[in-house]
Protein backbone atom coordinates (compact mmCIF):
# COMPACT_ATOMS: atom_id res chain seq x y z
CA UNK A 1 0.00 0.00 0.00
CA UNK A 2 1.12 3.44 -0.98
CA UNK A 3 0.54 7.21 0.03
CA UNK A 4 -1.37 7.65 -2.78
CA UNK A 5 -3.40 5.11 -2.38
CA UNK A 6 -4.41 6.00 1.25
CA UNK A 7 -4.72 9.52 -0.51
CA UNK A 8 -7.05 8.17 -2.77
CA UNK A 9 -9.11 6.13 -0.19
CA UNK A 10 -9.50 9.41 1.55
CA UNK A 11 -10.55 11.17 -2.07
CA UNK A 12 -13.36 13.32 -0.09
CA UNK A 13 -10.99 15.25 1.79
CA UNK A 14 -7.68 15.29 0.14
CA UNK A 15 -7.04 16.06 -3.01
CA UNK A 16 -2.90 16.54 -4.25
CA UNK A 17 -0.96 18.08 -7.14
CA UNK A 18 2.58 17.75 -8.32
CA UNK A 19 3.91 21.22 -9.59
CA UNK A 20 7.55 21.02 -11.28
CA UNK A 21 8.93 23.56 -13.35
CA UNK A 22 8.67 22.66 -17.32
CA UNK A 23 12.28 20.96 -18.26
CA UNK A 24 14.74 22.87 -20.42
CA UNK A 25 16.30 20.03 -22.16
CA UNK A 26 13.04 19.04 -25.46
CA UNK A 27 12.99 15.53 -24.49
CA UNK A 28 12.73 15.98 -20.72
CA UNK A 29 10.16 18.32 -21.48
CA UNK A 30 8.19 15.83 -23.80
CA UNK A 31 8.43 13.55 -21.10
CA UNK A 32 7.27 15.13 -18.20
CA UNK A 33 3.95 16.42 -20.24
CA UNK A 34 3.58 12.61 -21.22
CA UNK A 35 3.62 11.87 -17.51
CA UNK A 36 1.10 14.75 -16.69
CA UNK A 37 -1.07 13.84 -19.46
CA UNK A 38 -1.63 10.12 -17.82
CA UNK A 39 -1.09 11.23 -14.35
CA UNK A 40 -3.30 14.35 -14.53
CA UNK A 41 -1.68 14.74 -11.18
CA UNK A 42 1.57 17.23 -12.10
CA UNK A 43 1.21 20.66 -12.64
CA UNK A 44 4.14 22.26 -14.73
CA UNK A 45 5.00 25.81 -13.82
CA UNK A 46 5.88 27.87 -16.90
CA UNK A 47 7.15 30.97 -14.96
CA UNK A 48 10.28 32.21 -14.87
CA UNK A 49 11.97 31.84 -11.13
CA UNK A 50 15.00 33.60 -9.57
CA UNK A 51 18.43 31.83 -9.27
CA UNK A 52 18.83 31.77 -5.85
CA UNK A 53 17.86 28.37 -3.88
CA UNK A 54 16.00 30.09 -1.34
CA UNK A 55 13.85 32.62 -2.87
CA UNK A 56 13.29 30.36 -6.19
CA UNK A 57 11.54 27.92 -3.34
CA UNK A 58 9.46 30.62 -2.60
CA UNK A 59 9.00 32.04 -5.70
CA UNK A 60 7.23 28.08 -6.70
CA UNK A 61 5.24 27.91 -3.37
CA UNK A 62 3.83 31.26 -4.81
CA UNK A 63 2.76 29.86 -8.07
CA UNK A 64 1.43 26.90 -6.55
CA UNK A 65 -0.88 28.66 -3.94
CA UNK A 66 -2.04 31.43 -6.75
CA UNK A 67 -3.08 28.13 -9.11
CA UNK A 68 -4.86 26.39 -6.51
CA UNK A 69 -6.57 28.79 -4.88
CA UNK A 70 -7.66 29.91 -8.59
CA UNK A 71 -9.06 26.60 -8.87
CA UNK A 72 -10.20 25.88 -5.20
CA UNK A 73 -11.14 29.01 -3.70
CA UNK A 74 -12.89 28.95 -0.34
CA UNK A 75 -14.28 25.06 -1.43
CA UNK A 76 -10.70 24.01 1.01
CA UNK A 77 -10.26 24.52 4.24
CA UNK A 78 -6.48 24.50 3.87
CA UNK A 79 -3.84 24.09 1.86
CA UNK A 80 -0.84 22.20 2.43
CA UNK A 81 2.62 22.70 0.79
CA UNK A 82 5.91 19.90 0.96
CA UNK A 83 8.59 19.65 -0.27
CA UNK A 84 9.45 16.47 -2.51
CA UNK A 85 11.61 15.17 0.37
CA UNK A 86 8.86 14.77 3.03
CA UNK A 87 7.32 12.42 3.88
CA UNK A 88 3.87 12.78 5.23
CA UNK A 89 1.47 10.75 7.72
CA UNK A 90 -1.55 11.05 6.21
CA UNK A 91 -3.90 9.57 8.47
CA UNK A 92 -2.79 11.52 11.79
CA UNK A 93 -2.22 14.46 9.59
CA UNK A 94 -6.04 14.09 8.95
CA UNK A 95 -6.90 12.84 12.14
CA UNK A 96 -5.36 16.38 13.49
CA UNK A 97 -7.10 18.69 10.61
CA UNK A 98 -10.19 17.92 12.72
CA UNK A 99 -9.27 20.33 15.21
CA UNK A 100 -7.50 23.25 13.42
CA UNK A 101 -9.41 26.20 13.40
CA UNK A 102 -10.90 26.52 9.90
CA UNK A 103 -12.41 29.99 10.06
CA UNK A 104 -9.27 32.12 10.88
CA UNK A 105 -6.24 33.16 9.40
CA UNK A 106 -3.73 29.90 10.53
CA UNK A 107 -0.12 28.89 9.41
CA UNK A 108 0.89 25.47 10.54
CA UNK A 109 4.41 23.95 10.30
CA UNK A 110 7.12 22.93 12.25
CA UNK A 111 9.36 26.97 13.09
CA UNK A 112 13.06 27.08 13.37
CA UNK A 113 13.80 30.63 14.61
CA UNK A 114 10.97 31.68 13.81
CA UNK A 115 10.44 30.17 10.17
CA UNK A 116 9.01 27.37 8.74
CA UNK A 117 10.67 24.73 7.54
CA UNK A 118 9.83 22.42 4.18
CA UNK A 119 6.29 21.82 5.22
CA UNK A 120 3.86 24.50 5.67
CA UNK A 121 -0.15 24.74 5.70
CA UNK A 122 -2.24 27.64 5.42
CA UNK A 123 -5.93 28.04 5.85
CA UNK A 124 -7.51 29.20 2.93
CA UNK A 125 -8.87 32.39 4.46
CA UNK A 126 -4.72 33.13 4.87
CA UNK A 127 -4.10 32.35 1.48
CA UNK A 128 -6.77 34.81 0.00
CA UNK A 129 -5.24 38.03 1.74
CA UNK A 130 -2.31 37.16 1.18
CA UNK A 131 -2.22 36.68 -2.78
CA UNK A 132 -3.89 39.74 -2.81
CA UNK A 133 -1.29 41.51 -1.44
CA UNK A 134 1.36 39.86 -4.09
CA UNK A 135 -0.72 40.80 -6.70
CA UNK A 136 0.02 44.22 -5.91
CA UNK A 137 3.57 43.68 -4.91
CA UNK A 138 5.26 40.61 -7.15
CA UNK A 139 8.42 41.34 -5.11
CA UNK A 140 7.32 39.82 -2.25
CA UNK A 141 7.17 36.48 -4.41
CA UNK A 142 10.71 36.23 -3.48
CA UNK A 143 9.92 35.55 0.33
CA UNK A 144 8.06 33.04 2.42
CA UNK A 145 4.40 33.97 3.30
CA UNK A 146 5.81 34.25 7.06
CA UNK A 147 7.95 37.00 6.38
CA UNK A 148 4.20 38.64 5.27
CA UNK A 149 2.32 37.50 7.68
CA UNK A 150 2.95 40.54 10.27
CA UNK A 151 1.44 42.64 7.12
CA UNK A 152 -1.55 40.40 7.65
CA UNK A 153 -4.17 41.32 10.60
CA UNK A 154 -4.57 38.35 12.94
CA UNK A 155 -2.72 35.63 12.26
CA UNK A 156 -1.82 32.49 14.29
CA UNK A 157 1.35 30.61 13.45
CA UNK A 158 1.16 27.05 15.00
CA UNK A 159 4.36 25.57 16.11
CA UNK A 160 4.34 22.05 15.44
CA UNK A 161 7.31 19.73 15.88
CA UNK A 162 5.73 16.58 15.11
CA UNK A 163 6.63 17.68 11.17
CA UNK A 164 10.12 16.37 12.14
CA UNK A 165 13.36 17.72 10.22
CA UNK A 166 15.99 15.49 9.12
CA UNK A 167 18.55 14.19 11.50
CA UNK A 168 21.03 16.32 13.44
CA UNK A 169 25.23 16.49 12.61
CA UNK A 170 26.76 14.77 9.58
CA UNK A 171 28.49 11.51 8.17
CA UNK A 172 29.45 9.94 11.26
CA UNK A 173 28.38 12.64 13.69
CA UNK A 174 24.91 12.35 12.71
CA UNK A 175 22.51 11.16 15.00
CA UNK A 176 18.46 11.55 15.84
CA UNK A 177 16.98 13.08 18.68
CA UNK A 178 13.18 12.07 19.08
CA UNK A 179 12.49 14.32 21.86
CA UNK A 180 12.51 17.29 19.92
CA UNK A 181 11.82 16.61 16.54
CA UNK A 182 15.28 15.67 14.68
CA UNK A 183 14.49 12.13 13.06
CA UNK A 184 16.62 10.97 10.07
CA UNK A 185 14.59 8.53 8.46
CA UNK A 186 17.76 6.19 7.50
CA UNK A 187 18.68 6.40 11.45
CA UNK A 188 15.55 4.50 12.79
CA UNK A 189 15.66 1.05 13.64
CA UNK A 190 12.60 -1.05 12.19
CA UNK A 191 10.57 -0.67 15.02
CA UNK A 192 10.52 3.08 15.16
CA UNK A 193 9.99 2.79 11.30
CA UNK A 194 6.68 1.17 11.85
CA UNK A 195 5.57 3.55 14.41
CA UNK A 196 7.25 6.85 13.17
CA UNK A 197 3.94 7.68 12.06
CA UNK A 198 1.81 7.01 15.46
CA UNK A 199 3.79 10.25 17.18
CA UNK A 200 4.83 12.55 13.74
CA UNK A 201 2.92 14.12 11.40
CA UNK A 202 5.76 14.11 8.82
CA UNK A 203 9.29 13.84 8.38
CA UNK A 204 11.95 15.22 6.36
CA UNK A 205 15.22 14.61 4.04
CA UNK A 206 13.16 11.39 2.93
CA UNK A 207 14.52 10.53 -0.15
CA UNK A 208 13.26 7.83 -2.99
CA UNK A 209 15.03 4.58 -1.69
CA UNK A 210 14.47 5.34 1.89
CA UNK A 211 10.84 6.28 1.03
CA UNK A 212 10.08 2.87 0.20
CA UNK A 213 11.73 1.19 2.98
CA UNK A 214 9.96 3.52 5.08
CA UNK A 215 6.26 3.00 3.51
CA UNK A 216 7.52 -0.69 3.54
CA UNK A 217 7.31 -1.10 7.57
CA UNK A 218 4.77 1.33 8.23
CA UNK A 219 2.21 -0.61 5.48
CA UNK A 220 2.81 -3.23 7.17
CA UNK A 221 1.14 -1.98 10.61
CA UNK A 222 -2.77 -1.39 10.99
CA UNK A 223 -3.50 2.35 10.99
CA UNK A 224 -4.60 3.07 14.44
CA UNK A 225 -8.29 3.85 15.61
CA UNK A 226 -7.19 6.91 16.93
CA UNK A 227 -4.67 9.54 17.45
CA UNK A 228 -3.91 12.18 20.68
CA UNK A 229 -6.14 15.06 20.60
CA UNK A 230 -3.45 17.96 20.16
CA UNK A 231 -3.24 21.24 21.86
CA UNK A 232 -2.35 24.43 19.66
CA UNK A 233 1.02 25.59 20.31
CA UNK A 234 1.36 29.52 18.87
CA UNK A 235 5.21 29.89 20.25
CA UNK A 236 7.00 29.95 17.13
CA UNK A 237 10.59 30.31 18.37
CA UNK A 238 11.43 28.23 21.16
CA UNK A 239 11.94 25.35 18.90
CA UNK A 240 13.53 23.22 21.61
CA UNK A 241 11.67 23.77 24.72
CA UNK A 242 8.47 23.97 23.11
CA UNK A 243 6.89 20.80 21.87
CA UNK A 244 3.83 22.40 19.35
CA UNK A 245 1.08 20.12 20.03
CA UNK A 246 1.26 18.24 23.13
Amino acid sequence: MTWLKWVKHLQQSVGYSFYVDVPKIEADRVRIEEEAAYFKDIVLLNATGPDDFGSACSFRRWEALAIEHNHFQDKIDFYTVADDDSFICIHHLMSDSKYWPVSKRVHIGHFFGGGPDVISIYSSLLVKDALQIVSANAVLKFGTLFMMSPNIADVDNINDLRFAYGAKGKKEKRHNDLKNGWVGEDLLNSTEKSSVCNSYLSLHQVYPNLMIDLWSHIAARPVPAAFTVPELSRDTRNLDTSIGYR
